[in-house]
């Protein structure tokens, strides 16, 4: 089966009776692999059958030839065996891959998860599974806040949890597009005297019970700029500046210099429109145009050089040639200030 970022694809597919013979799952998104693992341990295998027909093992105390000496073993009272690797990202080799896929039996199932690590479709193994008609590649990317909608409705189902619009507003704006930590959240609610079949939990319960304390990723960061939202732009600013070590302000400066570059680009497209923009950019998706298309609203020309301009001095301030202080709060408020004024 070819490369997919479908989720609920690949969990139509985890039954005993159409389960393909390979899983490779990756992605930066860990909540997604972490239960399609789960549903591959629980639903393929019956308890009885588990203690003859199921092998788990781990990346970092594996390799190649160990796999597929275990997928070679024939299932024992049972129609398949299943075989899982644990953190497959931390196998020291993946030579000899190809040869594993190429010999998988019909009666064994491989399931490896590569949690947290995107998927390389480059390598000759990856491009052998994808070819395969009984196998499935799945990786998850870090959502971007286009794409968080739809698996929050999973997450509020699995949750068991109903909120109005402006309640998911509120839940995004404090908890961040994670669904690990956003569905810890609704569990949090769930627990509360709020949760009711049926019944929606009003936004102040949510304001009451989840943390204000949280992660904000750079696109949030780049369309708060690009709508000329200081207030928030300067909140995103300073949980950078307080968090450094995660947040590296020339990471933060460089995808910004992109962001702005790119927009000076933009005002030359022939047209605005999401698709067309996406293309003149050579953006992946037309989702990743919307953001210009605010900053287009918003900005002139002349005014994007001097922010471009900006940038390259709180680069040089960062690094310490401008000022020995190189503290980040200041670098970057003073291009909040800038940009959203």
């Amino acid at each position: 089966m070819p490369y997919i970022e479908d989720y609920e694809k690949v969990m139509a597919l985890i039954s005993p009776e159409k389960s393909p013979n390979l899983y490779i799952l990756g992605g930066e998104e860990v909540y997604l692999t972490s239960r399609i693992e789960k549903a591959i341990l629980n639903n393929l295998l019956d308890e009885a059958e588990k203690d003859f027909n199921l092998s788990i093992l781990y990346g970092a105390d594996t390799s190649p030839g160990e796999i597929l000496s275990h997928a070679l073993r024939y299932p024992m009272m049972a129609k398949h065996q299943l075989v899982v690797v644990k953190d497959a990202g931390k196998m020291h080799s993946l030579d000899g891959m190809e040869s594993v896929i190429e010999r998988l039996p019909a009666t064994t199932i491989l399931a490896m998860n590569f949690e947290g690590k995107n998927l390389d479709r480059r390598k000759a193994w990856i491009k052998v599974a994808e070819k395969s008609e009984k196998s499935v590649v799945f990786n998850s990317p870090k959502l971007t806040p286009y794409k968080i909608r739809k698996p929050l409705e999973w997450l509020m189902k699995e949750a068991g949890v109903l909120l109005s619009e402006p309640g998911k507003e509120l839940l995004l704006e404090n908890s961040g597009t994670d669904l690990t930590r956003l569905y810890q959240e609704l569990q949090k609610l769930s627990l509360t005297s709020y949760a009711k079949e049926g019944v929606v939990i009003p936004p102040t319960a949510v304001m009451e019970y989840i943390g204000l304390s949280r992660e904000f990723t750079i696109f949030e960061f780049q369309k708060a700029l690009a709508s000329k939202d200081a207030a928030k732009a300067l909140k995103i600013a300073r949980a950078y500046a307080a968090d450094p070590k995660n947040h590296p302000v020339q990471m933060i400066l460089s995808m910004l210099f992109n962001f702005f570059s790119n927009l000076l680009i933009a005002f030359d497209a022939p047209s605005k429109r999401e698709e067309d923009l996406a293309k003149f950019l050579g953006l992946n998706s037309a989702f990743q145009s919307k953001d210009y298309q605010y900053a287009l609203h918003h900005f002139r020309r002349p005014k994007v050089m001097n922010i471009i301009s900006l940038i390259r001095r709180c680069d040089a301030r960062s690094k310490g040639l401008y000022t020995n202080d190189t503290d980040p709060a200041p670098i970057l408020t003073d291009l909040v200030f800038y940009i959203t004024s």
